[in-house]
């Protein structure tokens, strides 16, 4: 067992002591009107350590916790991007399948019926609206 030596305590207990008479002297101090400007440069000190610890630390307002949820949005948006992508190359696919089907119609010196135009879209239509839900 390691004892403490007289000497050793009483150093100790002045060092409180010394401790605790800086104590009252800095609160004697931030009510004395001749230490007002620092009493509000440490006051500003410290709520400039308070902001730094919190983005600092792990707490849901740390940059890192920030970063992750931003890192996250970016991700969906991203997501969102692709697929608006696919559905815009989908579209253009359609659309220019459509423009063919009328080419063709238009070419034939018989005009088609209401129900092959009906059916020929549907048969373009149908498997690119199934295909663009489906990317939503």
């Amino acid at each position: 067992m390691n004892r403490r030596t007289p000497e050793q305590i009483l150093q100790a207990k002045q060092a409180e002591i010394d401790k605790l008479n800086a104590r009252i002297a800095a609160k004697e101090a931030k009510s004395d009107p001749i230490y007002a400007p620092i009493a509000h440069a440490l006051d500003t000190l410290k709520k400039q350590e308070t902001i730094a610890r919190k983005v600092t630390g792990a707490s849901n307002q740390s940059a890192q916790a920030r970063i992750a949820k931003h890192m996250a949005w970016i991700d969906k948006i991203e997501a969102e991007r692709d697929n608006a992508s696919n559905i815009i190359r989908s579209v253009k696919a359609t659309r220019k399948a459509l423009n063919m089907l009328r080419d063709s119609f238009l070419s034939k010196k018989k005009k088609p019926t209401a129900k092959q135009v009906a059916d020929a879209v549907s048969a373009i239509i149908n498997p690119k609206m199934k295909e663009t839900s489906e990317n939503a």
